[in-house]
């Protein structure tokens, strides 16, 4: 996922919380869904309009909130300055931090003492995201205390492992539970691999429409009805469509 996807993300999480509290979450779902399925096919010159509309929806909703008396825009600004500076002290401070890693591990300790209430590394992820990036997130928390495996084998011998437990599931329950579990060790082999999985699986869901109407195509021109094509000779019509769409993408400037 982009930067700007990313961005776009949390803006959408944001407005949802802060729209579910003031009765408006159905719209603002509407909104920022056609905002995120834009922002994913733009050039660089329409980002910046989109940064300029996200950057003006933060106003809006404090204007809201404050109008419901729940907070207001300079209480958001102070509060994301405290907490730049408090979950920074390698910046602002006199703490010695020399990686990346210790950055991170520094960031969640910070986080866990402000949080008296929070007892788990887990506490504070959003309960409605999407369950893949759900457990993108959790085991990328759970990485930076070292819960992790040491090399990219151990990641693919884990899938290789539910793999296998989930061809030996019986019931439906078991293979409803084992199922689950590959596709968290799959997760965890995106996330060591730098993928984002809700992007990969869109980009497969694409490319699986445009090779299918590719199909559709071909056969209409030769006057042929897929229903009545085999299963093989289907196969063949996928094959041939994910060709000409190859050679195709081949020959775009």
């Amino acid at each position: 996922m982009k930067p700007l996807e990313v961005a776009v993300s949390a803006a959408i999480q944001a407005g949802k919380i802060l729209f579910d509290s003031l009765g408006r979450l159905k719209a603002n779902q509407i909104k920022s869904k056609q905002l995120f399925d834009y922002v994913t096919k733009v050039d660089q010159d329409s980002e910046r309009i989109i940064v300029d509309l996200i950057r003006s929806n933060f106003p809006t909703h404090s204007i809201l909130a404050e109008e419901a008396g729940e907070f207001a825009m300079t209480d958001v600004l102070r509060h994301i300055n405290e907490k730049l500076i408090r979950r920074h002290p390698h910046v602002f401070g006199d703490a010695e931090i020399s990686n990346h890693e210790e950055v991170s591990l520094k960031w969640e300790e910070i986080k866990r003492m402000e949080c008296e209430d929070s007892k788990s590394l887990l506490d504070g992820i959003p309960c409605n995201i999407p369950a893949l990036a759900y457990s993108q997130i959790i085991q990328q928390r759970t990485a930076r205390i070292g819960f992790d495996w040491d090399t990219i084998d151990g990641v693919l011998e884990k899938v290789t492992e539910e793999l296998e437990e989930f061809r030996k599931a019986e019931t439906h329950q078991q293979k409803v539970h084992e199922f689950g579990d590959l596709m968290l060790a799959l997760s965890n082999t995106a996330r060591w691999m730098g993928i984002d999985l809700e992007s990969a699986l869109q980009q497969a869901n694409q490319r699986f429409c445009q090779r299918f109407s590719c199909m559709e195509k071909i056969s209409h021109q030769r006057g042929i009805s897929m229903n009545r094509l085999s299963l093989t000779q289907l196969d063949a019509l996928w094959e041939e469509a994910k060709s000409l769409l190859a050679d195709s993408h081949d020959d775009d400037p």
